[in-house]
């Protein structure tokens, strides 16, 4: 059909869930919701990844967001 390789969705998802923590300025929390996910999964799923928890959420796994994140809600 011509529309190239297809790629596997594991790679896919971790595409996409780094390219939402890039785009959100490492805020883990904005990413997630951005992305329609939990924070805890954020979480799980950096860890697989071997990314280094950080970011202006870090240690935040209960999918509340602190005030002064300013994440709109």
């Amino acid at each position: 059909m011509g529309h190239g390789p297809i790629v596997p969705l594991d790679q896919l998802e971790k595409q996409a869930i780094l390219l939402a923590v890039d785009a959100c300025g490492g805020n883990r929390t904005q990413a997630a919701r951005l992305l329609g996910i939990s924070v805890r999964t954020m979480r799980n799923k950096l860890r697989e990844y071997g990314v280094a928890p950080g970011g202006s959420d870090a240690g935040s796994d209960d999918g509340d967001v602190a005030a002064d994140e300013g994440v709109a809600v």
